[in-house]
C-alpha cells in the first residue's frame, strides 16, 4: 500500500507538473501574441511612440546636425549651456561651442589656422581619436596628446581658447557652420553617435527597459570613481580618497541602508570613502555586502574596471545573483558608464564568458531618464534616481564651472592629478575625446548590439523583503507544487 500510494503522488506530481508546464507555456504564448516582441517579460509594454520616432530617425541617412543633436530639437551640449547664467555667459558660451568646433576640426585633419587640411587624413578612420587627444594621454604612437584642455592653458594648442571663427550659440548652428568646411562622409557616423549621445530616455534604444523601483529593487549597484584619491593612499588607509568619491560613497551607503540585501561593489576609491564614513562598529551592517576593485596608484579604464567588478559580482553573489544592476557615477560621467557596462555584457554574452544568470541581469542608469540637463531636473521627473534622500542635494548645488574662491559645485572639486574632472566645461570637452578613442577600440558599441536580457535566465533567491522576486507564474507552480509535495 505505501509503494502504491508512493506511485500514485509520483503520478500525481507528474500529471501536475505537465498541467501547470501547459498553463505556462498558453500565458507565454498569449503574452507574445499581445505584446508582440517585448512580451510579458517587458511588463506588457507595447512599443511607444517615442520607439517609433528612433527607429524611423535612424532608417534614414543621418546629416552631421541629425548625429550631433542626436535627432533632437536641442543637443545635449545645448542643455549645458542653458544653465550658465553667470555674469560672462554669453562668452563661456561662445567658447565651448569654439571648443567643440575645433575638436571636431582637428579631428578631421584641420590645421589650428582652421583653412589648412592634411590630404587623405580624414575622421573615416575611427583612429583619428589620436589627434584630439589631451596631453596626459597617449596617442596611438605612444606620443603625449597635443591638446591641452586646460581652462587656464594658452598657446596654439590650448582647446578652451581654440576660436574657429564661429559666432553662434546653439549646437545646430555649429553643425549648419561645420558643414560649410566637411562633408559628413568624412566622419565615421557611428564614432559621431557615440560621441554626442547624451540622452537616455524611455523609448530611445539606449534606454533601460521601463520598471517600478518599489517593485524592482536593484540588487547590485556599479560604481565608478571619479577624481583621484591623495598620492600614497590605499584601500582602507586613506582620509582623502578624493571628494567626488566622497559623494558617490554616501549616495551607494543611502541606498544599501534601505536595501539590506543590496550589493555595492565600487572602485576602491568610494569603497574607502564609505568606511571612512561608517567607522567601526558601524560599517558591520555593510560587511560582506561592499567590495572593491581597483588598484591603487594604477589607472585602469572604465572598461577594465567594468570586467573586475563583473568578477566580483559573479564571486560573490553566486547564492543569488543579481536581476538588475544599477550602474552610478558621476552624473556627468554616467552615460559613458553606462554603455561601457552595456557593451561589456553584451561582448561577454556573445563570447560565452558570462554566466547564464548574470547575462540575464538588467542593466539600469542610477538617473533615468537622463540628458545633461539633469541638474534643474525635478525631482519627480525621475524614473529612477540613487542621488536623493539625505545629503544626496550638494549633487545639484552650484555650476560646475570653475570660480574663484569657491568649489565648481556639482561633483566637481578644483584639486587631485585628474584636471580633466576640475569642471564641468573640460570635462564635457574631454569625453568627446574619451568616446571616440573607446568606440575606436570597440569597448563602446551601439545599443542594437545590445541583447535583451533573458529574463527566463534569472534566479530567484528568496520572497518577499529580499527583493529576488519569483515571476508571478513560477511563484504559481512553485505553491501548487510544494503543496502536492
Amino acid at each position: 500500500m505505501a509503494q502504491l500510494g508512493t506511485q500514485s503522488c509520483s503520478a500525481a506530481r507528474i500529471t501536475s507538473t505537465v498541467f501547470f508546464s501547459s498553463v505556462l507555456v498558453a500565458i507565454m504564448l498569449r503574452c507574445i501574441t499581445s505584446a508582440g516582441s517585448y512580451g510579458c517579460f517587458a511588463r506588457g509594454y507595447s512599443r511607444s511612440a517615442t520607439q517609433q520616432a528612433f527607429a524611423t530617425h535612424r532608417s534614414i541617412e543621418p546629416n552631421l546636425k541629425d548625429l550631433m543633436l542626436n535627432g533632437r530639437a536641442k543637443g545635449g551640449y545645448d542643455l549645458f549651456l542653458e544653465q550658465i547664467t553667470q555674469e560672462d555667459a554669453k562668452d563661456v558660451k561662445k567658447q565651448f561651442l569654439n571648443s567643440v568646433g575645433a575638436t571636431m576640426l582637428l579631428l578631421n585633419g584641420f590645421e589650428t589656422d582652421w583653412s589648412t587640411r592634411k590630404p587623405g587624413e580624414l575622421a573615416k578612420d575611427i583612429n583619428s581619436w589620436h589627434r584630439i587627444t589631451p596631453t596626459w594621454k597617449e596617442t596611438t604612437q605612444g606620443l603625449k596628446g597635443p591638446l591641452d584642455f586646460s581652462v587656464e592653458a594658452k598657446g596654439a594648442y590650448a582647446l578652451q581658447k581654440m576660436d574657429i571663427g564661429f559666432t553662434g550659440t546653439s549646437t545646430a548652428e555649429l553643425s549648419d557652420f561645420l558643414m560649410r568646411k566637411v562633408n559628413l562622409s568624412d566622419y565615421s557616423t557611428e564614432q559621431l553617435r557615440m560621441m554626442f549621445q547624451w540622452d537616455i530616455v524611455p523609448g530611445s534604444p539606449w534606454a533601460a527597459d521601463k520598471f517600478s523601483p518599489e517593485k524592482d529593487p536593484v540588487h547590485a549597484i556599479f560604481a565608478f570613481s571619479f577624481s583621484a584619491a591623495e598620492k600614497g593612499c590605499v584601500p582602507d588607509k586613506c582620509s582623502h580618497p578624493g571628494r567626488a568619491n566622497e559623494m558617490l560613497g554616501n549616495t551607494v551607503l543611502r541606498y544599501l541602508e534601505d536595501h539590506p540585501n543590496t550589493h555595492g561593489i565600487c572602485q576602491w576609491e568610494i569603497a574607502t570613502a564609505m568606511k571612512n564614513m561608517r567607522p567601526g562598529e558601524l560599517w558591520n551592517k555593510f560587511e560582506g555586502r561592499v567590495h572593491a576593485v581597483g588598484s591603487p596608484g594604477i589607472f585602469q579604464s572604465s572598461v577594465e574596471i567594468n570586467n573586475l567588478m563583473v568578477d566580483i559580482a559573479e564571486k560573490k553573489m553566486q547564492a543569488c545573483p543579481p536581476k538588475r544592476i544599477a550602474v552610478l557615477a558621476h552624473p556627468d560621467h554616467l552615460p559613458r558608464a553606462y554603455i561601457t557596462v552595456r557593451t561589456a555584457f553584451a561582448k561577454s554574452r556573445e563570447a560565452g564568458t558570462l554566466s547564464r544568470s548574470m547575462g540575464a541581469a538588467e542593466i539600469i542608469p542610477s538617473l533615468f531618464p537622463y540628458d545633461l540637463g539633469w541638474p534643474k531636473k525635478a525631482r519627480e521627473s525621475y524614473i529612477v534616481t540613487l542621488f536623493q534622500g539625505r545629503d544626496n542635494s550638494a549633487w545639484f548645488e552650484g555650476t560646475g564651472l570653475i570660480r574663484k574662491n569657491s568649489n565648481p559645485g556639482l561633483g566637481y572639486f578644483a584639486d587631485g592629478s585628474q584636471e580633466w574632472t576640475y569642471d564641468r566645461r573640460t570635462f564635457l570637452l574631454y569625453e568627446l575625446w574619451a568616446r571616440a578613442k573607446t568606440f575606436a577600440k570597440g569597448e563602446l558599441i551601439l545599443p542594437e548590439a545590445w541583447p535583451k536580457p533573458k529574463t527566463s535566465s534569472q534566479v530567484a533567491c528568496g520572497l518577499g523583503s529580499a527583493g529576488w522576486t519569483i515571476h508571478p507564474v513560477c511563484y504559481l507552480f512553485y505553491i501548487a507544487m510544494c503543496t502536492i509535495g
